[in-house]
């Protein structure tokens, strides 16, 4: 063997199922091949065989079922009741069975939600009365309330799960093994039936529950030596059956080499019936909400004129005859009118005179384009032509002129605002006057005032 002695080891235990045809006494030649996983490699092929050796015969089983009702017992098959606990043995007849003993559990369906069962999943010895088995325990049950087993069988997807008489399938399974590996000496023997002797009791199962008058653990300690010393006696027979019962008890009915496994499936009516449901009401189509009143939103009034009259301060260069420069500090009044809305007609004009020195006049006209147009706010470019007047020292000069600017319009009330006007204007060609005092308009021309529109 290549496997070190210092490395963990676990059997591998697995049924063979052999075909009737093979007849007693032919070999089976099988074929074992280890197979490295991790590298994906074949490393060995291990020839195995087998011989064929007789099983029982003539096997049948007896199901008896029964509701949980002291004192009665169903006749036939019942059909069991949502709501209730029942229980089900399963007895064997089996010809041929010589030298084995039998140990028996049930299996329920995989399907889980309907049904409780109590300890009947375990194997458990079965007692042996000639060719007839008796069941060493019970499948102990209880069906959940309709509701539940309802939906429990609807997932089982079976035809006789879920037909007009329900069924649910139901399997004993019957494992027989060579007595050849239980103890033969009687110290060996009683040991472990004192053992089992205990943990039944403190468990409430096995067959130290079963046996009436042998449930003193100090009556199986005194009395036991002495009974394989006269098993002619009837107490004795009766307590050699007991250590028997107890011993085959303990040894685990897995699979080993020279077992023989017999399963049979019964079918276990369930009194189901679907519980009606009408269907629900057609669901009752709401009228839609009524649509809230439409408002009629109020359509913002603009005004379309406004007049202003307001201070005119241009910017008006002055110089002496020693050329010395300075700024003409006068201011007039000034007209200015709009009419419009977005695009807007523009006319202003203003003057202003320091008496018989100097004086000046402008009239223009043109258009302003509202960028931002709001109730409250207007703000826009403006462009406009005009003439101007300009005199000093009685030289008059006029000609055209023309500005262009930004000008802003806030209107804090409905009809009364503020303005500005910020403008670069045409300046005068040459200064008008004479050489002790001349003036000349430049380009700068800032208008401010207050208005009122309409």
């Amino acid at each position: 063997s290549e496997f070190r002695l210092d490395r963990a080891a676990k059997p591998i235990n697995m049924w063979m199922y052999v075909s009737e045809d093979c007849q007693p006494g032919s070999r089976i030649e099988l074929a074992l091949t280890v197979t490295e996983t991790k590298l994906g490699q074949q490393i060995d092929t291990i020839p195995i065989s087998f011989t064929v050796q007789p099983g029982p015969s003539n096997i049948g089983i007896q199901t008896n079922f029964d509701y949980d009702n002291p004192g009665s017992s169903e006749v036939g098959t019942p059909a069991f009741q949502p709501g209730r606990s029942a229980e089900i043995s399963v007895d064997m007849m089996a010809s041929s069975a010589q030298g084995v003993r039998v140990a028996q559990r049930h299996q329920l369906p995989l399907v889980v939600g309907g049904l409780t069962a109590m300890d009947g999943e375990k194997p458990y010895p079965m007692e042996r009365k000639g060719e007839r088995w008796a069941a060493g325990n019970d499948l102990d049950f209880s069906l959940e309330d309709n509701d539940i087993v309802g939906p429990w069988l609807s997932k089982m997807s079976r035809s006789w799960a879920n037909g007009s008489d329900p069924q649910i399938a139901v399997s004993a399974e019957m494992v027989f093994s060579p007595l050849s590996s239980e103890p033969k000496e009687p110290k060996a023997r009683l040991k472990i039936a004192l053992a089992a002797f205990r943990e039944q009791l403190s468990s409430n199962i096995g067959p130290a529950q079963q046996i009436a008058g042998h449930k003193d653990l100090v009556y199986l300690e005194k009395y036991g030596p002495a009974a394989y010393e006269r098993p002619s006696l009837a107490s004795s027979k009766e307590m050699l059956r007991l250590v028997d019962e107890l011993v085959a008890s303990t040894l685990n009915p897995t699979p080993w080499v020279g077992q023989y496994r017999f399963r049979r499936v019964y079918m276990v009516p369930i009194d189901y019936k679907p519980v009606y449901v009408p269907p629900p009401p057609p669901p009752q189509v709401a009228a839609p909400p009524r649509p809230p009143p439409v408002v009629p939103v109020k359509e913002v009034e603009y005004t379309t004129f406004a007049m202003s009259l307001s201070r005119f301060s241009p910017d008006i260069l002055e110089r002496d005859e020693d050329d010395d420069e300075s700024t003409l500090n006068e201011s007039g009044v000034v007209v200015r009118l709009l009419f419009g809305k977005q695009f807007q007609v523009l006319l202003d004009g203003g003057g202003l005179s320091d008496g018989t020195t100097a004086s000046h006049a402008e009239v223009t006209g043109g258009v302003r384009y509202n960028l931002l147009f709001l109730p409250q706010i207007r703000m826009g470019p403006h462009a406009a032509v005009g003439i101007r007047y300009l005199s000093a020292l009685g030289v008059v000069d006029g000609g055209f002129m023309g500005h262009a600017g930004w000008s802003i319009d806030v209107f804090p009330i409905k009809n009364v605002g503020l303005w500005v006007q910020a403008s670069a204007a045409t300046p005068s060609p040459t200064f008008v006057g004479k050489d002790t005092y001349r003036i000349a308009v430049m380009p700068r021309r800032i208008l401010w005032g207050i208005e009122v529109a309409f």
